[in-house]
């Protein structure tokens, strides 16, 4: 693709092949790529090249680099208890279903009353540790999935149903917002002043992975899981 600034340089670009194969492949819509990023490899950095791996930034609307500090990340399940514990939950039972199907059931000791001391007995069993960790949020205990995102579920009740309520508190992860880049886009205007601007992207494709910039291992996997492959 040739580019050329009137009265100034005429220059050419040599495109990154940053898919494999055409198939599979979903266009994503353009986005708003942050003024504040650069690519490193290009002349100028202003002008990012395609295989930029961008992630959102829900507070801000744009996106950045998935490997930044700035931008969504993905979430697991979480799920708090609907009370403080006390002494009605001593030797009570809490049963917790990972992704709808592991299922455990945890007995609380006799003399378990206290968040602290149930969040110590939730963690101390290794099924429930190799899957999620608890903790005190907000003055009640907390269960959150160890692995993010949204193919992650929780379900969480005791029978004690003033804990987790009568039927069971369910609770699912969370992907963000990673996506590839697929045409260059310049991060500065006519005045050479640094602009966020838009860029097309790809949700899915079959990438390239060495003509990838930014991958992290989290963009990888929320990609794959949306259906596309890395070469």
């Amino acid at each position: 693709m040739s580019q050329k600034v009137p009265g100034v340089i005429a220059s050419t670009l040599s495109t990154p092949n940053i898919f494999i194969q055409k198939e599979p492949f979903i266009q994503g819509s353009d986005v708003l790529v942050d003024s504040a990023l650069t690519d490193a490899g290009s002349t100028p950095t202003s002008r990012i090249r395609p295989g930029q791996v961008l992630v959102l930034d829900t507070a801000t609307g744009r996106y950045f680099p998935a490997n930044g500090a700035t931008g969504d990340r993905n979430a697991g399940a979480s799920v708090s208890a609907l009370e403080t514990a006390d002494t009605d939950w001593q030797s009570s039972v809490i049963t917790i279903t990972f992704d709808g199907a592991l299922g455990i059931a945890v007995t609380l000791g006799a003399a378990d009353d206290t968040d602290a001391e149930v969040v110590v007995a939730l963690n101390a069993n290794a099924i429930f540790a190799a899957n999620a960790i608890a903790d005190v949020s907000g003055g009640v205990v907390r269960i959150r999935t160890l692995e993010a995102g949204r193919h992650k579920h929780l379900t969480v009740v005791s029978d004690l149903a003033t804990a987790y309520g009568a039927t069971a508190i369910e609770d699912s992860g969370s992907d963000a917002d990673y996506r590839v880049a697929t045409d260059y886009v310049s991060l500065v205007d006519d005045n050479n002043t640094a602009v966020s601007a838009p860029c097309a992207t790809a949700l899915v494709g079959f990438f390239d992975e060495s003509n990838l910039r930014n991958l992290t291992s989290e963009a990888r996997a929320t990609l794959s899981r949306s259906g596309s492959f890395f070469g």
